[in-house]
């Protein structure tokens, strides 16, 4: 552990990620040790490795903890005296920290082995165009979706500009839905959005494991928590009122922990540039009246902080936001809907009805949650608190967590963005 630390991704740890070796952890705090013998496949870089015997070690022993993306005043860069705004300097400022993020990731990787999750739209592209002008060697493009999906074209398009070798990984809910258990297995959650995040992340996994493509994926994960980004912040009625919900967003386990369990398991080290303490120190500095969706747009600010700038084109930047599960498939044939009805057939109604005596922690509200959760449990019984919550919608747009189905989502594909931005200008 202190030699992955000091040293990164060196040779002699990468040549430990398939062997069967003894671990031990002292902590201080509970004063017992902690051992087991266990395959570590990879180890996410910047996280704390430990283990705990107090969750009866049915499968791993090693869970990955960060921290938590927040404000950090002793990240800020100093102030520049150009004869710029306040405001802008801290733009340029953004602009400047992604860019230095995302290189030096890269060059931390091997040459040919890196890769981006690219789904065609804001956060995936600012990535693409940042390591394509930075020169990476062998640059992987991914797309995961099903025949029906209208992203695939935005996808096809991006690889192009950027000059990546592109994937184009097909998607079948069927075979989704046969995934679920080794899915819960290895996210160790049974939260709906984070288990649907998953089963195509593990459908990208498997993929890259088996043609050897990449050991390095990067992806715009943690970007719309940090930016406010989902479109119920636009029923936020002040800036206070979207700070508050913004900041009990960020208190709930995000994506990176889901997306580092499913890519250690296939020994895939995935990258978070929009989660670096850096980044999100800069952007949370500016204030919350700043931040808030504006003119019916969501994550305005950033998309003004990012606008006339060479990391990203005029389009891309004031497309729709769609939800990297949405994009997966077209609104017609909704992969979740499929998914949907394959989980009803496999729950018993009478036990259904019965969900609230049941479960008392976190009570399923479909059958799709009802599912999950068996699944967990039979997997981790009697771990159910591990789970502290699932994601529900803000501002009550909604029960379940894909945009399509909220009240507000027709509203939201009627404002054309690009179009308002030309009329202010």
């Amino acid at each position: 552990m202190k030699s992955y630390e000091r040293y990164g991704e060196c040779q002699n740890i990468v040549n430990l990620r398939y062997c069967q070796h003894q671990v031990m952890v002292y902590d201080k705090e509970f004063s017992y040790e902690c051992s087991r013998v266990g395959q570590i496949r990879h180890v996410p870089l910047g996280s704390i490795i430990y283990g705990d015997n107090r969750k009866e070690w049915r499968r791993k022993v090693f869970t990955s903890v960060f921290q938590q993306p927040g404000y950090r005043s002793d990240l800020l860069a100093p102030p520049c005296k150009n004869g710029m705004s306040v405001l802008g300097q801290m733009r340029l400022r953004l602009r400047n920290i992604i860019k230095n993020i995302i290189i030096c990731r890269s060059k931390s990787s091997t040459i040919g082995k890196v890769g981006l999750l690219l789904s065609g739209g804001l956060n995936s592209r600012v990535i693409g165009n940042v390591l394509r002008d930075s020169q990476v060697k062998g640059l992987k493009t991914f797309f995961v979706g099903t025949k029906t999906a209208h992203e695939r074209t935005s996808s096809e398009n991006g690889a192009r500009s950027i000059g990546s070798i592109h994937h184009d990984i097909m998607f079948d809910p069927k075979q989704a839905f046969e995934d679920i258990p080794k899915v819960i297995e290895l996210a160790e959650t049974y939260d709906t959005a984070s288990i649907r995040k998953a089963l195509l992340l593990y459908t990208v996994c498997k993929y890259i494991h088996q043609h050897n493509a990449i050991d390095v994926l990067f992806c715009g994960e943690g970007l719309d928590d940090i930016a406010g980004s989902q479109i119920y912040y636009k029923q936020a009625k002040c800036a206070d009122e979207f700070q508050t919900t913004l900041e009990n967003n960020l208190r709930r386990p995000i994506g990176r922990e889901v997306f580092d369990k499913i890519g250690s398991w296939f020994g895939i080290r995935i990258v978070f540039p929009f989660l670096d303490p850096l980044f999100t120190s800069h952007y949370l500095n500016f204030t919350s009246e700043d931040r808030i969706p504006r003119f019916g747009i969501e994550k305005y600010f950033l998309r003004v902080c990012l606008d006339h700038s060479d990391l990203i084109t005029e389009e891309v930047l004031w497309k729709h936001r769609e939800d990297w599960v949405d994009s997966a498939s077209s609104f017609d044939r909704f992969w979740i809907k499929n998914l949907q009805r394959m989980c009803s057939k496999s729950v018993n109604n009478e036990e259904f009805e019965k969900r609230e005596e049941t479960y008392l922690h976190n009570t399923p509200l479909t059958t799709e949650e009802f599912f999950y959760r068996q699944t967990f449990e039979k997997i981790f019984s009697e771990q159910q608190s591990l789970v502290p919550a699932i994601f529900r919608p803000s501002f009550g747009v909604g029960t379940d967590p894909s945009p399509r189905t909220w009240n507000i989502y027709p509203q939201h594909l009627c404002v054309d963005f690009l179009a308002t931005v030309r009329m202010m200008v």
